[in-house]
């Protein structure tokens, strides 16, 4: 898998399968998050409990040494959200502490130097949430303060400067209620309900009317009240449940009925709950509790009942492409 966005918080999903043995997934339990990165996967219990499995070169599953894992293994506790990006992973505990893992080559984990870890080290206290972009990790602090650490080859900490990279947390923003990162892109959700972005700007994700990258957060939208970062576009639901796009639509990932990218925010549904940006598709929850997917589904992503090919306007979920076996 490239990557997958953890999608509606709101959701759950049960284990039904799951066999005794070592620490791996040992009963059945449900499932409240999932993120995946590059080619590694975490999911989050109910009970607080993170498991993991794929790929482990740069120890981002945690467990204490570099040996890929093909089933589920317990490597934390006590935590109440997960990140996942390229090869690095990010936990939240309860406490409001934040513990990273995986690879450190741009400073991802924000742990002062550029050594990779294979075990989760904490590296911030008071956080109420947190994001992975590639090769870059942003944070929520409790009083509404942004702090980012990691790659910055396109401005995507939005500090001011493009090709330094930090190895430390750095503040970048306040007054912050929501973070989300794309790609290579950042993106804020301010108390006053207005949207900013920085980076990486190619695909016109950055909402900003060009295609020009940049390294400083610039506003680009208000009223809104949830942001959606995919992999080179971007999601905003407003107030009045009406949701806007802008980005990347090469595959068809912005649902406006062509393959055109945009760089200026595009209305295409209203009486939206919930939204979510994958790598090259996007997914909405409308009020009325039904699901509607567009973009590439290459691998079955859209839920569609199909494997292959992409189409680029919302289309609703039929109940009987879900599986309960």
């Amino acid at each position: 898998m490239r990557y997958i966005k953890t999608i509606f918080i709101f959701l759950f999903f049960t284990v039904s399968s799951c066999k005794f043995g070592g620490d791996v997934c040992l009963i059945p339990m449900e499932i409240v998050r999932v993120s995946g990165g590059g080619s590694h996967t975490l999911i989050l219990g109910r009970d607080g409990t993170v498991w993991a499995t794929g790929l482990n070169s740069s120890g981002q599953l945690g467990t204490g040494d570099n040996i890929n894992r093909n089933v589920f293994t317990k490597v934390a506790s006590g935590v109440k959200m997960i990140a996942a990006k390229g090869n690095h992973s990010l936990i939240l505990k309860e406490d409001g502490t934040v513990w990273l893992t995986g690879k450190n080559e741009y400073g991802q984990l924000g742990t002062g130097d550029n050594t990779h870890r294979n075990t989760f080290i904490k590296v911030a206290s008071n956080v109420k949430m947190m994001v992975a972009g590639n090769e870059f990790s942003i944070i929520l602090k409790e009083d509404g303060t942004v702090l980012a650490t990691g790659r910055n080859n396109w401005g995507q900490l939005g500090n001011g400067e493009s090709g330094n990279n930090k190895n430390v947390f750095i503040n970048v923003a306040s007054g912050v209620k929501m973070i989300s990162a794309g790609g290579s892109y950042s993106v804020i959700l301010k108390e006053d309900g207005s949207v900013l972005t920085t980076g990486y700007n190619q695909h016109g994700q950055l909402g900003t009317g060009d295609d020009i990258n940049r390294n400083v957060f610039t506003k680009v939208a208000s009223g809104v009240k949830i942001i959606a970062a995919g992999g080179n576009h971007l999601l905003i639901l407003k107030e009045d449940g009406t949701m806007l796009v802008t980005g990347g639509n090469y595959n068809g990932q912005l649902g406006i009925g062509d393959n055109t990218n945009r760089n200026v925010f595009t209305k295409v549904a209203s009486n939206v709950k919930m939204i979510a940006g994958g790598e090259d598709h996007s997914i909405i929850l409308k009020k009325d509790g039904t699901v509607w997917v567009t973009g590439s589904n290459s691998y079955g992503q859209l839920g569609n009942g199909s494997t292959g090919g992409s189409i680029n306007v919302f289309t609703k979920i039929n109940n009987k492409t879900f599986s309960c076996e």
